[in-house]
């Protein structure tokens, strides 16, 4: 039978949305430069995993063979693709905010 990995919670991901342009200072927090260092990594490991749980699920005889294994994969993969929907947002607005404050 095949394991599928318990979902796990990022450290890289803010706890917080960043606001762009909410800020009076001119330049990013540390919590938000890691993050914008960090995201991409996370995004690639996302973008990963995702590939491995739709390679799992392509097995045309998973669900007959083993239901609790599709519906654990299936569930992971959705939690996953919006993982990463949230990853690629927090990291987009963290990346205009700082071009925004490269620029002046």
């Amino acid at each position: 039978a095949e394991t599928i990995a318990a979902p796990t919670k990022s450290k890289a991901e803010p706890k917080t949305k960043p606001k762009a342009g909410t800020s009076s200072n001119n330049k990013l927090s540390f919590k938000d430069k890691h993050a914008l260092e960090t995201l991409p990594g996370h995004m690639d490991a996302l973008q990963g995993e995702i590939g491995t749980l739709e390679k799992t699920l392509a097995d045309p005889m998973l669900f007959g063979r083993d239901p609790a294994a599709f519906d654990a994969a299936s569930g992971r993969l959705t939690q996953v693709m919006d993982e990463l929907a949230q990853a690629e947002e927090d990291w987009l607005i963290l990346e205009m905010r700082r071009e925004e404050l490269e620029a002046g």
